[in-house]
């Protein structure tokens, strides 16, 4: 009986053979040419029996493992940052709807003004995690923030090194100006204003994960010693597996070229790849949660997979 792979799976699949068939084809004539060698020449100058491949299996092994667990964590962190981003920000919501309110002014002010302001800390925040998205993606598209900030703060957005630094400055100072109208006492302003620093603070755990390298030298040996890994497999395997050398070749080396790919594109999880931490589908769960908050109906569509990846 026929059994179909599930579409994602099916996916996984060919975007792994899309990113190695080219290794496998390389692989597969190396040790085509190694066999013939040996089919050909003195097998004692050719065959180098198992133990030094083992060896250096081991030590490969050693480093990729060092290499991936290093690449995981930063991916896990970068997660886990986000995560703590999209709970703030939902506790930012909240403040903003309830510690800012006109019980405190001496003059009237309508409940319709009250609720613009309340509107424009939400809606300005929303702009700053779009423009923290856009920054560690290294995207310009800027466009994106046009209908969440007012359009004096939008058209200074070019001159702005830091983009998603100035605005949530801008929200610090708002929040000046709401706390001398009346809108707020001093506790309240206090509490808000430990929330504009906390995503201060995750915006910079952000921006050291994105600014910091993996070890340069260590990326450099552990693609050295997998080409020399792949280079000797073949010769010793020969003396023991004959015509089958050339499967186990190409299996093994494809299985230690998909470690070190996973490791490498797992290092950096703002690259905007197939792998990388879903900021767009975050910021979109975001922005559904906090306009809902503010009572809007009319809300943006959840982001979907495309192709079994979500971005």
């Amino acid at each position: 009986m026929y059994v179909s792979l599930p579409r994602t799976f099916r996916g996984t699949l060919r975007a792994v053979f899309r990113y190695q068939w080219k290794n496998l084809l390389i692989t597969f004539f190396y040790a085509c040419f190694v066999f013939i060698l040996y089919e050909l020449a003195d097998e004692k100058l050719v065959s180098i029996g198992s133990a030094p491949i083992s060896i250096l299996g081991v030590a490969l092994s050693i480093f990729l493992g060092f290499r991936n667990n290093w690449a995981y964590d930063r991916w896990w962190e970068a997660r886990k940052i986000w995560g703590g981003i999209i709970n703030d920000s939902r506790s930012f919501a909240m403040q903003a709807l309830t510690l800012i309110d006109k019980h405190h002014m001496k003059n009237e002010v309508s409940d319709d003004d009250v609720h613009q302001v309340q509107r424009l800390f939400i809606y300005r925040h929303l702009a700053w995690i779009n423009a923290l998205r856009l920054q560690l993606r290294e995207q310009t598209a800027w466009e994106d923030l046009r209908i969440f900030l007012p359009n004096a703060e939008f058209i200074a957005l070019p001159d702005q090194v830091n983009k998603a630094t100035q605005i949530n400055l801008q929200q610090a100072k708002q929040l000046n100006e709401v706390y001398k109208t009346g809108l707020t006492n001093d506790f309240r302003h206090i509490e808000i204003m430990q929330s504009l620093k906390e995503f201060y603070n995750l915006q910079g755990k952000c921006e050291r994960i994105k600014k910091t390298p993996f070890i340069r030298y260590y990326d450099l040996l552990t693609r050295v010693f997998l080409w020399i890994f792949i280079v000797l497999l073949p010769f010793g395997l020969l003396e023991n597996v004959g015509i089958a050398t050339i499967p186990l070749t190409m299996t093994i080396a494809f299985a230690f070229s998909i470690i070190e790919q996973t490791g490498r594109y797992t290092e950096n999880p703002f690259d905007n790849s197939p792998n990388d931490i879903p900021l767009t589908s975050m910021c979109n769960t975001i922005e559904r949660d906090l306009r809902q908050m503010l009572g809007e109906t009319e809300l943006p569509d959840a982001t979907q997979a495309v192709n079994g990846v979500m971005w």
